[in-house]
């Protein structure tokens, strides 16, 4: 079915959600390789009443964090921008206001606050989307700093609220 579909970027986000639309869970069954996805389905999200308050991704690389950028309301980016102290001490407390990610952009609805972890970039084009942009060449040291600094902020939104 997908060797029919027409294809309007070369972002594999595209080709995961077709595959979605096709096969539905089954899908991740067909890909090959290593990788981390969640899937918001609006129609099954609504009717099971769903209320998203908080969305992040990363897909900046797995390189050491320097903080994240948002989309929010000013008095939610006021709170957050209050946190940003717990971050310091890592290099990681750079918060800005005015982006997030492609790929939690559905959930974009005015009230759910959008977040993407901005690592440090300067390595960034010397493996996506190139032959050695494969797990071994990941340094396990930086994205467990990104890990913990994702987790750290996830921790203070419940704690918290926004």
């Amino acid at each position: 079915m997908l060797k029919k579909c027409v294809f309007l970027t070369t972002s594999d986000t595209e080709v995961v959600l077709k595959s979605y639309a096709y096969y539905g869970l089954d899908c991740f069954s067909k890909f090959d390789g290593m990788f981390a996805i969640a899937i918001w389905d609006a129609k099954n999200a609504k009717l099971r009443g769903e209320n998203h308050i908080f969305a992040l991704e990363s897909d900046a690389g797995g390189f050491s964090p320097r903080g994240f950028e948002f989309e929010a309301t000013k008095s939610q980016f006021a709170k957050i921008q209050s946190w940003s102290s717990y971050f310091k001490p890592y290099y990681a407390n750079h918060f800005s206001q005015g982006g997030s990610g492609a790929d939690i952009g559905p959930l974009r609805n005015g009230r759910t606050v959008l977040s993407g972890l901005r690592p440090d970039s300067q390595r960034y084009f010397d493996y996506h989307h190139t032959a050695i942009d494969t797990f071994e060449a990941i340094n396990k040291r930086e994205l467990e700093m990104g890990a913990g600094a994702m987790t750290s902020l996830i921790y203070l939104v419940d704690q918290f609220g926004i």
